[in-house]
Formats: C-alpha cells, structure tokens, sequence
C-alpha cells in the first residue's frame, strides 16, 4: 500500500509544491492585498493561529501567488487558462498552506474566493484549477 495516498489533496503538499515546484518564483511576501484580491479578515481568521490577517501580514507570514503574467497569453482554439491568485499563509507549524484562491483576475460575483472551509471538492477543484495554470 502506498504511504499517505491522499497526500496530493492536502493543502501542506499544496504550499510544499509552491515551494519547491515547477515555479517557484512567483510567491511573494505580502504587507497588504493587491486591490483585485479582496479577501477579508472575516474569511480567513479561522485559519489564522493567532491576530488578523493585517497582522499577519506585518509579522511576515502571509504570501501571494499571482499569475497574472498569463493574462492575455494566446491559447489553442477551445482552450483557456485561468489566472489565478491564492493567499498562502505559514501556520503555527511553520508549514505553509493555501486560504485563499481566486480564479480570474477581476472580483465580482461570478468570480468567488474559494476557502479551506468550502465544500471538500470545491476547495480541492481550486486547488488544481491554480496548480494547473501554474504549470
């Protein structure tokens, strides 16, 4: 039997793979949210091991993945690529995960921030939507 089957899902493999993946050049420490990423403190607080997430980002452990070098790049007919942003974040284990991915560019209602506390499928479809643009 393979060790940790499930491992892949988890969102520590996700924030490992940011890390030591295909591009890990993109992630960047943040002080405050670019204006097109409006996740709140409400939203992500019951990720966070302590404070809010301004304070957070002022003591470091906040990061941003932003692919917003894809936009505008021509693809085949019939095909797309998404450009995602995701709010990582390094927990009280040191390890750091995802809390927060949005899939396109420009806020709006037909473009949620998807969270840890989604449904399990929802959150793990975000996931790979962002690793796959990502490749």
């Amino acid at each position: 039997e393979l060790w940790e089957t499930n491992r892949w899902a988890s969102d520590v493999e996700f924030g490992r793979q940011m890390l030591n993946g295909v591009n890990p050049v993109v992630i960047r420490q943040i002080s405050a949210l670019p204006d097109n990423f409006p996740v709140t403190n409400e939203m992500v607080q019951g990720f966070l091991h302590s404070g809010t997430l301004e304070e957070q980002m002022e003591a470091g452990r906040v990061y941003l993945c932003d692919m917003k070098v894809l936009e505008g790049l021509p693809f085949r007919e019939g095909y797309f690529s998404g450009v995602p942003l995701c709010l990582l974040y390094v927990n009280g284990n040191d390890q750091l995960v995802p809390i927060a991915i949005q899939l396109k560019q420009k806020p709006g209602e037909d473009n949620p921030i998807f969270l840890p506390t989604d449904g399990r499928n929802d959150w793990l479809l975000a996931k790979i939507y962002y690793q796959s643009a990502h490749l």
